[in-house]
């Protein structure tokens, strides 16, 4: 039977006299399992914003779940390193941004990042953890 656990996880730590039992390496894979589940889930996709919209109306974008985190970018141009031409923005469940916010089943953007007047992408990686 292990004398010690580890501090985080409680995993089972083993003295040279003692004894080895199946249910202690039962029991820690079973730990490690549970946390390996609760990892961060990313997914990515990407949107064609409303051909004309004013910068008020919120467009939705489904995801089927509520995410955790939002980022957002958008590139006008024809070149993609150049800076000026992108609008970028990050909202989380407790701090929503200007143009992006999340919603119970995936989350809504307006303004910059709808397209204006133009059919571009929009490009975004959401995050959400495991349950």
């Amino acid at each position: 039977m292990a004398s010690n656990q580890t501090e985080h996880y409680g995993l089972s730590q083993w003295e040279a006299a003692d004894s080895f039992l199946r249910e202690e390496f039962n029991e820690d894979h079973r730990k490690i399992d549970q946390e390996l589940s609760k990892k961060c889930v990313v997914t990515h996709g990407s949107y064609i914003g409303a051909q004309a919209s004013n910068n008020l109306t919120w467009m939705a974008i489904p995801l089927g779940f509520r995410p955790q985190a939002v980022l957002v970018v958008a590139h006008e141009g024809t070149n993609p390193y150049y800076l000026a031409n992108m609008a970028v923005q990050l909202a989380s469940v407790d701090c929503p941004a200007e143009c992006l916010e999340i919603t119970k089943d995936g989350f809504q953007v307006r303004g910059a990042l709808q397209s204006q007047g133009s059919l571009r992408p929009y490009h975004y990686i959401a995050f959400r953890w495991n349950s």
